[in-house]
């Protein structure tokens, strides 16, 4: 097995070994299994003549951030599709297969969730999957690939197995992670919960609206990028397929189920988070209601006082009839109206205290 690492821009030359040219490229990780485990440090133009061929042979090619020369310069070694190379160089399709005369293309998404910013991060990466070789194409560095790299560094025995078997293992590791990313999103669902009855404050509840929403459009895109993949997988959980054998088409039917179990997993979240939005919404109506109530009984109490300040405002003149409000005309009748507001003042706040309305 050979692993490579290298760095800087590359040039193309026609006479110039692949292992060079990529040597000069991106970030490139080259590992290659032989019947006989043997290693190479250079993996020039008839080193992969030698490799692609062969059944015995198994080869991985890791491409992060290549150039649309880089990739073209590997295609052509490979004899990769056109439209499989154009689909590889853009980014944010959605998940698929597809078959070609000698290598199938695939797109699947790397997902993480960012618990600073509360946002769900997808990766593409893509496949060219051979007979007995894999070559995986990914713009932004992806710690699973490089743990799988390692792993297999030091135990090659999976690669026993094939090429499909080691696709098996990539796929099952970025399935493992969304398992992952939906706990972490449970988690921050029951932190909403808990917000919902906690904020009182009107800034705060808008902040929790808003964050609400936030996260339910993160689980549509989240459900967005992983429902395709389900048809991916069932593809290639097929018996018969040409490149697959049929126990490694197993392995993949085990991953759908996974992965079937993440899509039911995002959709009850979704659910629940509808159910938190409603319960915000219950909450706010109580609260509102809860002013209304307070607003209405305050008002009463001035209106009950505004009534008795309004009838001695009438100004009836109590000389033309003895009937014109004869207390006008009494020594303490300023202070006793004042008094008569009062006492009704109180008593209305002692009751709607008592009603629990205040």
């Amino acid at each position: 097995m050979l692993e490579n690492q290298t760095s800087g821009r590359f040039e193309p030359d026609p006479s110039q070994p692949l292992a060079d040219a990529l040597r000069t490229s991106g970030r490139v990780r080259t590992l290659v299994c032989t019947e006989t485990y043997c290693t190479s440090h250079h993996l020039d133009r008839s080193t992969i003549a030698l490799v692609v061929p062969d059944e015995f042979d198994v080869l991985w090619l890791d491409l992060e951030a290549p150039s649309i020369k880089e990739l073209q310069a590997v295609a052509d070694e490979f004899d990769f599709h056109p439209l499989a190379v154009e689909d590889a160089t853009q980014e944010h399709q959605r998940s698929k297969i597809d078959q070609y005369d000698n290598f199938y293309f695939l797109a699947l998404f790397h997902v993480t969730y960012n618990v600073t910013t509360y946002e769900v991060d997808e990766h593409e990466i893509d496949f060219f999957l051979g007979p007995n070789y894999l070559v995986t194409v990914h713009q932004s560095p992806m710690h699973d690939v490089q743990r799988i790299a390692a792993r297999l560094h030091a135990d090659l025995r999976t690669l026993n197995h094939g090429a499909s078997a080691l696709l098996y293992t990539l796929a099952d590791t970025i399935v493992d992670t969304y398992l992952t990313v939906v706990e972490q999103i449970r988690e921050r669902i029951q932190q909403l919960e808990r917000r919902v009855f906690a904020s009182q404050l009107p800034q705060f509840r808008r902040v929790l609206h808003e964050d609400i929403f936030a996260l339910r459009a993160e689980l549509l895109e989240l459900r967005y990028v992983v429902g395709p993949e389900r048809d991916v997988l069932a593809v290639l959980s097929r018996r018969g397929l040409p490149i697959l054998d049929k126990k490694t088409a197993l392995y993949f039917h085990d991953v759908a189920d996974h992965l079937q179990r993440v899509i039911e997993t995002i959709d009850v979240y979704h659910d629940m988070l509808g159910s938190v939005l409603d319960s915000y919404n219950a909450q706010s109506g109580n609260s509102l209601n809860q002013v209304m109530r307070v607003l209405t009984a305050y008002s009463i109490i001035l209106m009950s006082v505004t009534l008795i300040a309004g009838i001695y405002g009438m100004n009836f003149n109590p000389s033309v009839s003895p009937f014109n409000m004869p207390e006008l005309e009494f020594y303490f009748g300023y202070p006793l109206a004042l008094l008569s507001m009062a006492v009704l003042a109180i008593v209305l706040l002692i009751f709607f205290k008592r009603r629990g309305w205040l």
